[in-house]
């Protein structure tokens, strides 16, 4: 939750290259706290595939990769980030991670 707080900090302040920074590391967080093991730096294929063996859906998956390459793309083109567009990544994220926490094995 503090990261995704960090991450409205960042939106506040137009600073998109730690607003995306903030939206890949609350994802990978959850990740990390759900899986209990880190998975940052982990490819996406092997990321999917440990999802997979946790009971992630396909739609989850698609959307979590979606957003933590969309994050990745925005952080390096930071000056084509609109204000809006964050906004939507914002909402995006907090509703995969809600899906994170309850997804898969233990939910």
């Amino acid at each position: 939750r503090k990261l995704i707080r960090d991450a409205e900090s960042a939106l506040q302040h137009d600073d998109p290259r730690a607003f995306y920074d903030r939206i890949v590391a609350s994802i990978t967080h959850a990740l990390d706290a759900r899986l209990d093991e880190p998975v940052a730096g982990l490819p996406h294929t092997q990321l999917r595939a440990r999802l997979t063996a946790e009971g992630f859906d396909d739609d989850l998956m698609q959307r979590l990769v979606n957003e933590l390459e969309g994050a990745d793309f925005a952080r390096f083109a930071a000056s084509g980030v609109d204000r809006d567009e964050m906004e939507r990544c914002l909402k995006r994220t907090s509703a995969i991670i809600e899906r994170i926490q309850r997804s898969g094995s233990a939910g």
